[in-house]
C-alpha cells in the first residue's frame, strides 16, 4: 500500500495500484472463501461482491469526466451488499437476539441519520451551486449509504463475536471506510492521492485479510463462540444514540444555527418508539426467562425428592437383609454353633467388618433421607460435652493405632462443659469426624479433640494433620454428597455424607460448625453449641 504513495500524484500508475488493490481484496476473500470452506459462504461472497463493485468505480472514476458518473452507480451499488453481507453474518442467530440487534441498529441508524440530515444532506440539497445530479447523488445518497452501512455495522458488532480476528478484521474495514467517507463529505475538498485514500485502501486491505484468516468460518457459523460484546457496550451504544437529540440542539444554538426542530423531533420520537419496544422485548424476555428458571427448578426439586424416596426405599430394604446376615454371622461365630478353624473366624470376620461398614452406609442414607424430609428427632437433656468426647476418643483409639496415628483428647479448663443435646446425636456427629479425620490423616499423624467453655457457648473441636482440604472445596464442603477433590484423586474411599449429618446435627442443636484447612497441613473443624445453665 506504501508504493501508492510514492508514484505520482493522480497519475495512471497510482490509479492502477489503487484498484489493483481492491481486486486484490476481492482475490483474497474468495480465495480463503474457498480454502476455509464456510459453512455459510454467501455472506462472504456478497463482500467479495462489495469489494469489486467498489474497485470498478474505482477505474471507472479514473476516467470520468463528469460528476455525477457511472463510477457512483458502481460505489452506491457497493454499499448495500456490504450491508448484506454483514447482516447475513448473523442471521444464523435465535429469532430474539436478530430481533434485539436489529432494534439497536435502528436506533443507531436514526442518531445517525439526524447527523447526516443536519450537518449534510439539507445543507447540499439547499445549496443552489450544486447540480441536481450532485445533489441527489452526493448530497443524499451517499450519506443515507452510510447510514445504511452504519446501521449494518452496529447490527454486526452486537450480533457476533468480537473476540475472532476475522470480526475484528471487517469492522476496521468498515470502520476506515466510514470515517473517510464522513471526512469527504464535510470537507468537500478531496483529490485523488491525498491521504484519505490509505483510510479505503486500509478497507480494501483489511476485508482481504478477514477473508484469509481461518476464523472466518467460525465467524459464519450459526453457533456462535464466547466472545459477544460486554454488557456495557450494548448500552453506552444506544445511550450516545438517544443523546443525539438534544446534542444537536446544543450545537446548534451554539452555533446561532438552525435548530431543525422538525428533524429533531420526527428523529427523537422515532427513537422514542424503537426504545419503548426494545425494553418491551427485555421485559418479555426476562419474564420468559423466570418462567422456565422456575419451571427448571420445580423441576429439580422434584427430581430431588424422588430420589430421596428411591434412596429411602432402596436402603430400607437394603437394611433388612442386612441385619439378617450380621445375625446369622453373630450365630456362626458362637462356639455353640459348633467349633471353628482360625481360617473360618478370620473369615467371618471380613465378612461382619464389611457388613457392619455397610450398615454404617445404609443407615447414613436413611438418615439424610429423613433430613431432607424435614424430621431430625432429638432427645434432648444436660449432657456433659467433654465426657462424650471423651468417651469417643477412646472408642477411636484402636482405628487410629492401626495407622499409627496419636489421637488425644484435651481436657476442658473447667468441666463439666454442659449443654442441651440428644446423646445419640452427638456421638454420631463426634464419630464422622473422626472418621474423616483418622482417614484423611497419613500415618504417624496425628488427631486432637478438644472441649472448653467460651462464656455461654460450648466449644468442640476437632483437628488433624491430615491431606488438609482447598479452598475452593471448602466452599462447598458441608454439601449432600460432596467430595473434596483431593480425597477423589486418592481414591480415598467415602460416601460424602458425614460431614452433611454432621452439619445438620449441628445446626439441629442450635449450633454452627465451621471449616479451617490449608492442603497438606491439616484440618480443624470448629463446633460451637450452646452451653447449658447447668
Amino acid at each position: 500500500m506504501a508504493v501508492y504513495f510514492v508514484l505520482p500524484r493522480a497519475g495512471t500508475a497510482q490509479s492502477v495500484v489503487y484498484v489493483a488493490i481492491g481486486l486484490g481484496g476481492v482475490a483474497a476473500i474468495l480465495a480463503g472463501t474457498a480454502r476455509n470452506r464456510p459453512e455459510r459462504p454467501w455472506p462472504w461472497l456478497l463482500i467479495a461482491a462489495a469489494v469489486l463493485s467498489f474497485s470498478v468505480g474505482d477505474a471507472l472514476s479514473s476516467i470520468a469526466d463528469s460528476s455525477p458518473s457511472v463510477a457512483d452507480a458502481f460505489y452506491l451499488a457497493g454499499y448495500p451488499l456490504m450491508a448484506a453481507g454483514l447482516v447475513l453474518l448473523i442471521a444464523a442467530l435465535p429469532s430474539a437476539e436478530r430481533v434485539s440487534s436489529a432494534l439497536d441498529a435502528a436506533i443507531v441508524a436514526v442518531a445517525f441519520g439526524l447527523l447526516q440530515w443536519v450537518y449534510l444532506i439539507e445543507g447540499a440539497v439547499n445549496d443552489p451551486s450544486w447540480t441536481t445530479g450532485d445533489q441527489v447523488v452526493s448530497g443524499v445518497l451517499y450519506p443515507a449509504m452510510d447510514v445504511l452501512l452504519l446501521a449494518a455495522l452496529t447490527a454486526f458488532f452486537l450480533g457476533s463475536s468480537w473476540r475472532l480476528r476475522s470480526f475484528q478484521l471487517l469492522g476496521a474495514g468498515v470502520l476506515a471506510m466510514l470515517v473517510a467517507d464522513e471526512v469527504v463529505a464535510v470537507s468537500s475538498s478531496y483529490s485523488s492521492g491525498s491521504w484519505l485514500d490509505a483510510l479505503w485502501l486500509l478497507s480494501y486491505v483489511a476485508w482481504g485479510a478477514a477473508g484469509l484468516h481461518p476464523s472466518m468460518r467460525e465467524l459464519s457459523q450459526p453457533t456462535r463462540q464466547p466472545g459477544r460484546p460486554a454488557g456495557f457496550v450494548r448500552p453506552l451504544l444506544l445511550g450516545a444514540a438517544l443523546l443525539t437529540s438534544p446534542a444537536v440542539m446544543l450545537v446548534q444554538n451554539a452555533r446561532d444555527a438552525p435548530l431543525h426542530a422538525v428533524a429533531v423531533a420526527f428523529a427523537g420520537a422515532l427513537m422514542a418508539v424503537l426504545v419503548v419496544t426494545r425494553f418491551a422485548l427485555i421485559v418479555r424476555s426476562v419474564e420468559r426467562l423466570r418462567a422456565e428458571q422456575a419451571a427448571r427448578n420445580e423441576e429439580l426439586v422434584r427430581a430431588s425428592r424422588l430420589k430421596d424416596e428411591f434412596v429411602a426405599l432402596i436402603s430400607h430394604d437394603l437394611r433388612t437383609p442386612l441385619t439378617s446376615i450380621l445375625g446369622y454371622l453373630e450365630l456362626a461365630a458362637d462356639p455353640l454353633s459348633g467349633p471353628l478353624t482360625d481360617d473360618q473366624r478370620s473369615y467371618l470376620q471380613v465378612v461382619e467388618r464389611n457388613a457392619q461398614r455397610l450398615l454404617v452406609i445404609i443407615n447414613d442414607l436413611l438418615f439424610v433421607a429423613r433430613l431432607q424430609a424435614g424430621v431430625l428427632e432429638l432427645d434432648l437433656a444436660e449432657q456433659d460435652l467433654a465426657a462424650i468426647a471423651e468417651q469417643s476418643v477412646r472408642e477411636a483409639r484402636a482405628r487410629a493405632s492401626a495407622k499409627h496415628i496419636d489421637i488425644r483428647f484435651d481436657q476442658p479448663s473447667s468441666p463439666p462443659v454442659l449443654v442441651a443435646a440428644d446423646k445419640g446425636r452427638m456421638f454420631q456427629l463426634l464419630d464422622n469426624l473422626l472418621s474423616n479425620a483418622i482417614k484423611f490423616t497419613p500415618d504417624d499423624g496425628a488427631v486432637t479433640v478438644s472441649v472448653d467453655r467460651r462464656g455461654e457457648t460450648a466449644e468442640l473441636v476437632v483437628a488433624d494433620t491430615g491431606i488438609g482440604i482447598s479452598a475452593e472445596d471448602q466452599q462447598q464442603l458441608f454439601g449432600r454428597f460432596f467430595r473434596a477433590s483431593n480425597a477423589v484423586d486418592a481414591q480415598i474411599p467415602g460416601t460424602g455424607l458425614g460431614l452433611y449429618i454432621a452439619r445438620e446435627i449441628t445446626h439441629g442443636h442450635g449450633g454452627t460448625i465451621t471449616v479451617d484447612s490449608e492442603q497438606q497441613r491439616g484440618t480443624r473443624f470448629t463446633i460451637l453449641l450452646p452451653a447449658a445453665s447447668g
